[in-house]
């Protein structure tokens, strides 16, 4: 599994991605009241 993570420069939230296999890749994107470590994360999938 790949991972890379990058800065989302309009929302400035950090985005992970997470390849699993050819063509599937999991975005999460950090979310929550202080952005920290325990914060809820949102998965989505893009094939």
């Amino acid at each position: 599994m790949q991972y890379i993570a990058e800065m989302n420069s309009e929302l400035n939230l950090q985005t992970r991605y997470f390849d699993t296999a050819d063509g599937i890749r999991l975005h999460a994107k950090v979310c929550g009241p202080n952005h920290a470590g325990d914060a809820p994360t949102l998965l989505f999938v893009h094939g």
